[in-house]
């Protein structure tokens, strides 16, 4: 209608198919936005590969002492993790916090333990 036409998304791409093989110069065809078939979903993260490459180079952050410990434990149990001193020299680097609980007033009365 009045030299205007409407077409389905895709089919200006046939278009340009049929009319490559039988030598035909194809005609304009107005665009009309279009929404996108389906739309991007942000809810659901991409997958992330968590896997720790053998070899990789780890920082121990101090924690009071703790870190000999973790250090001597990942060399026991032959974890595949090489542990440096310096932190720009880590691949990845290993942080914690340590709470030590004090026995409770009721503990203390029942097994005598003195809290200092």
């Amino acid at each position: 209608m009045n030299g205007m036409a409407c077409h389905v998304v895709g089919a200006k791409q046939d278009v340009a198919a049929k009319s490559a093989g039988s030598g035909v110069a194809p005609q304009s065809v107005s665009r009309t936005p279009v929404e996108p078939a389906q739309s991007e979903d942000f809810s659901a993260p991409a997958p992330v590969d968590t896997r720790i490459l053998a070899g990789s180079t780890v920082f121990i952050v101090p924690m009071e002492g703790f870190e000999n410990y973790l250090a001597a434990a990942l060399q026991k149990k032959s974890v595949p993790l090489v542990p440096v001193a310096n932190e720009q020299q880590a691949r990845y680097v290993l942080k914690g916090t340590s709470e030590e609980k004090k026995p409770g007033w009721a503990k203390m009365v029942m097994m005598k333990q003195n809290p200092f």
